[in-house]
């Protein structure tokens, strides 16, 4: 049973404090054609698994297209993004130390004010180490 929402996103499995800061667990449902923008994280590991639909995920320049079962690793400093190829695409990933939570739920706030996305990534990107490339 999910601890919480991620509002526009789906749902936490097992954040900081049920895990005593060990690692974040979400659940994301992604509509065909999107996702994240290319992006890094200094402090942080990622992990993906596919748990349906097909997913375009690139890390470190390198592009793989996967499908329910299987399994990307992002170290972290990596440039990566990932983006959804099919209807009901959903992924779990786990995110190690945690601290995106927080980049998601300010992230919903400042958009149902009306902020751009671009906007609302720019402003949080040094607050939760989720930095733009370009």
């Amino acid at each position: 049973m999910p601890v919480g929402e991620l509002p526009g996103v789906g749902a936490i499995h097992a954040d900081q404090e049920l895990t005593h800061g060990a690692y974040e667990l979400f659940e994301a449902r992604t509509p065909k054609g999107l996702g994240p923008p290319l992006h890094i994280h200094r402090e942080r590991e990622e992990a993906f698994y596919v748990v349906s639909g097909q997913f375009l995920i690139v890390c470190d320049g390198e592009e793989q297209r996967v499908g329910p079962g299987n399994f990307a690793m992002v170290p972290r400093g990596s440039p990566h993004r990932f983006e959804a190829l099919t209807d009901d695409a959903r992924l779990v990933f786990i995110v190690s130390p945690p601290g995106l939570e927080g980049f998601f739920r300010d992230g919903a706030e400042m958009r149902a004010l009306g902020r751009g996305d671009m906007e609302v990534r720019e402003e949080l990107a040094s607050r939760y180490d989720s930095l733009p490339t370009s």
